[in-house]
Protein backbone atom coordinates (compact mmCIF):
# COMPACT_ATOMS: atom_id res chain seq x y z
CA UNK A 1 0.00 0.00 0.00
CA UNK A 2 1.35 3.44 -0.89
CA UNK A 3 1.50 6.41 1.47
CA UNK A 4 -1.73 7.67 -0.16
CA UNK A 5 -3.49 4.45 0.81
CA UNK A 6 -3.44 3.08 -2.73
CA UNK A 7 -3.25 -0.70 -3.10
CA UNK A 8 -1.64 -2.02 -6.24
CA UNK A 9 -2.35 -5.76 -6.43
CA UNK A 10 -0.08 -7.97 -8.44
CA UNK A 11 -1.36 -9.36 -11.71
CA UNK A 12 -1.73 -12.78 -10.07
CA UNK A 13 -3.90 -11.32 -7.31
CA UNK A 14 -6.06 -9.42 -9.79
CA UNK A 15 -6.37 -12.37 -12.17
CA UNK A 16 -7.38 -14.64 -9.32
CA UNK A 17 -9.82 -12.10 -7.89
CA UNK A 18 -8.07 -12.42 -4.55
CA UNK A 19 -8.01 -8.65 -4.08
CA UNK A 20 -9.40 -7.57 -0.73
CA UNK A 21 -11.72 -4.61 -1.16
CA UNK A 22 -12.19 -3.84 2.54
CA UNK A 23 -11.53 -0.19 3.29
CA UNK A 24 -11.00 0.75 -0.33
CA UNK A 25 -12.72 3.81 -1.85
CA UNK A 26 -12.62 2.78 -5.49
CA UNK A 27 -11.21 0.45 -8.09
CA UNK A 28 -9.38 1.05 -11.36
CA UNK A 29 -8.68 -1.32 -14.19
CA UNK A 30 -7.51 0.09 -17.47
CA UNK A 31 -5.75 -2.47 -19.57
CA UNK A 32 -6.28 -3.71 -23.10
CA UNK A 33 -7.24 -7.29 -22.22
CA UNK A 34 -10.41 -5.92 -20.64
CA UNK A 35 -11.89 -5.38 -24.10
CA UNK A 36 -12.06 -9.15 -24.60
CA UNK A 37 -13.43 -10.33 -21.26
CA UNK A 38 -16.28 -9.73 -18.87
CA UNK A 39 -14.72 -7.47 -16.25
CA UNK A 40 -15.21 -9.85 -13.32
CA UNK A 41 -13.08 -7.93 -10.84
CA UNK A 42 -14.74 -4.55 -11.53
CA UNK A 43 -18.11 -6.22 -10.94
CA UNK A 44 -16.82 -7.60 -7.65
CA UNK A 45 -15.65 -4.10 -6.75
CA UNK A 46 -19.13 -2.72 -7.52
CA UNK A 47 -20.65 -5.45 -5.36
CA UNK A 48 -18.35 -4.33 -2.54
CA UNK A 49 -19.68 -0.77 -2.88
CA UNK A 50 -16.77 0.66 -4.82
CA UNK A 51 -17.21 2.57 -8.05
CA UNK A 52 -14.56 2.02 -10.70
CA UNK A 53 -12.43 3.80 -13.26
CA UNK A 54 -12.28 1.60 -16.35
CA UNK A 55 -10.95 1.65 -19.86
CA UNK A 56 -13.65 2.96 -22.18
CA UNK A 57 -14.67 -0.24 -23.99
CA UNK A 58 -18.04 -1.61 -25.07
CA UNK A 59 -17.65 -4.58 -22.69
CA UNK A 60 -16.94 -2.30 -19.72
CA UNK A 61 -19.96 -0.11 -20.52
CA UNK A 62 -22.20 -3.13 -21.02
CA UNK A 63 -21.04 -4.71 -17.76
CA UNK A 64 -20.78 -1.73 -15.43
CA UNK A 65 -23.05 0.86 -17.03
CA UNK A 66 -23.30 4.10 -15.08
CA UNK A 67 -21.51 2.64 -12.04
CA UNK A 68 -18.06 3.55 -13.37
CA UNK A 69 -16.04 6.40 -14.79
CA UNK A 70 -14.50 5.65 -18.18
CA UNK A 71 -11.25 6.81 -19.77
CA UNK A 72 -9.88 6.41 -23.27
CA UNK A 73 -6.82 4.21 -23.77
CA UNK A 74 -3.67 6.30 -23.46
CA UNK A 75 -5.36 9.40 -22.03
CA UNK A 76 -3.24 9.79 -18.92
CA UNK A 77 -4.73 13.21 -18.10
CA UNK A 78 -8.28 11.84 -18.12
CA UNK A 79 -7.22 8.81 -16.09
CA UNK A 80 -5.59 11.04 -13.47
CA UNK A 81 -8.69 13.24 -13.34
CA UNK A 82 -11.01 10.23 -12.99
CA UNK A 83 -8.88 8.70 -10.25
CA UNK A 84 -8.73 12.03 -8.43
CA UNK A 85 -12.51 12.27 -8.64
CA UNK A 86 -12.91 8.74 -7.36
CA UNK A 87 -10.56 9.30 -4.45
CA UNK A 88 -11.59 12.75 -3.29
CA UNK A 89 -15.14 13.52 -4.45
CA UNK A 90 -17.81 11.75 -2.40
CA UNK A 91 -20.56 13.60 -4.32
CA UNK A 92 -19.26 12.03 -7.54
CA UNK A 93 -18.94 8.54 -5.99
CA UNK A 94 -22.50 8.53 -4.62
CA UNK A 95 -24.36 8.22 -7.99
CA UNK A 96 -21.80 5.68 -9.20
CA UNK A 97 -22.51 3.52 -6.15
CA UNK A 98 -26.25 3.96 -6.65
CA UNK A 99 -25.96 2.72 -10.24
CA UNK A 100 -24.11 -0.44 -9.18
CA UNK A 101 -27.31 -2.27 -8.28
CA UNK A 102 -28.66 -1.89 -11.81
CA UNK A 103 -25.41 -3.12 -13.33
CA UNK A 104 -25.11 -6.07 -10.96
CA UNK A 105 -28.75 -7.15 -11.29
CA UNK A 106 -28.02 -8.40 -14.80
CA UNK A 107 -25.45 -10.88 -13.44
CA UNK A 108 -27.59 -13.25 -11.41
CA UNK A 109 -26.44 -16.89 -11.28
CA UNK A 110 -29.89 -18.30 -10.54
CA UNK A 111 -31.45 -16.43 -13.46
CA UNK A 112 -28.57 -17.45 -15.74
CA UNK A 113 -29.08 -21.10 -14.75
CA UNK A 114 -32.84 -20.93 -15.42
CA UNK A 115 -32.33 -19.26 -18.80
CA UNK A 116 -29.63 -21.77 -19.76
CA UNK A 117 -31.88 -24.68 -18.81
CA UNK A 118 -34.71 -23.27 -20.96
CA UNK A 119 -32.34 -22.94 -23.93
CA UNK A 120 -31.03 -26.47 -23.45
CA UNK A 121 -34.54 -27.87 -23.21
CA UNK A 122 -35.58 -26.00 -26.36
CA UNK A 123 -32.50 -27.30 -28.20
CA UNK A 124 -33.13 -30.94 -27.26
Amino acid sequence: MTSWGVRIPTFAQAAGAQVTFNGMIGFSKARNKEAMEIPKIPLEALAAGMPAVLLDTPVAHESCGNAALYVQKGDVTAAAAALTTLLFDEDARRPLRAAAGTALARFDWARAARETLVLLEEAS
